[in-house]
Formats: C-alpha cells, structure tokens, sequence
C-alpha cells in the first residue's frame, strides 16, 4: 500500500507562496533586509511544505519505504523495528524506532535508530499496520 503526504501541507505550501509574493511586492516598493530574510524563510517553508507533500510512504510485504523528492529511498524492515510511535499533536506523524543494520547483515542490537514519517493521508490506517508488523 502507499500513502501520500497530508493534504494540509498543500495548504501550508499555498500560504508560504503567498508570503513570498507579499515580501516580493514590498521589496520591489522598498528594499529592506528584513523582507529578504523573511522571503528566504518562507520559501524555504514552501520548499519543505512541497517536499513533504509529495512524500510517499510505501508498505510492502515485508518492509516500509520512505521516498522523499530530492533523497534516496529510506527502507526499515518489519524485522528490524523495535517500536512504532505516534508523534505529533495537530498534525500527527509515526516515529519508527528500529535496529540498524551492521556491515555483516546482522541487526546491531546495542544500537536504535529512527525514521519520522510525514503525516500522511490514512494514518490511522499506516499506524495500525505498521504497529501489528511491530515483532515481539
């Protein structure tokens, strides 16, 4: 199953264009360094807005897969999972906690790692899944 990115961060992407032209039209009025470094910040705001908008979370058979625009591919397998958290209060994403795998094959057991998933259209759908595929 695959799921995408949340609707909302379509609205949050709209709203930081809107904020760039705004700060455009005032720089075109009048120069002024605070309106260039809120610009900045807020392109930046609707780069990571798209970005995680068009993020893709996949289930498989046997693992998850993160594809992002502008990464690699981030996979876990549901072997490796130690934990599946729900993060967030608003807009609620899921924080996999997971063993890393040694140069061997082997999962290093001392050692966990995470992967924070965008909030995605159907979460309550991906928590559940990812939470029965959980070993334990």
């Amino acid at each position: 199953m695959s799921y995408t990115g949340h609707s909302f961060y379509r609205l949050l992407a709209a709203l930081c264009v809107i904020l760039i032209l705004l700060f455009a039209w005032q720089l075109r009025a009048r120069w002024d360094w605070g309106a260039l470094l809120f610009m900045a910040i807020a392109a930046w705001s609707a780069f990571r807005c798209v970005r995680l908008m068009l993020s893709q979370v996949e289930v498989m058979d046997d693992r998850v897969r993160l594809v992002a625009p502008g990464s690699s591919p981030r996979e876990v397998e549901f072997r490796q999972l130690s934990e599946v958290h729900e993060e967030g209060r608003g807009l609620k994403s899921i924080l996999l906690v997971y063993y890393p795998r040694m140069a061997t094959g082997l999962l290093d057991l001392d050692e966990e790692r995470t992967l924070l998933l965008p909030a995605v259209n159907g979460h309550a759908e991906l928590l559940a899944a990812l939470a029965a595929k959980v070993p334990s």
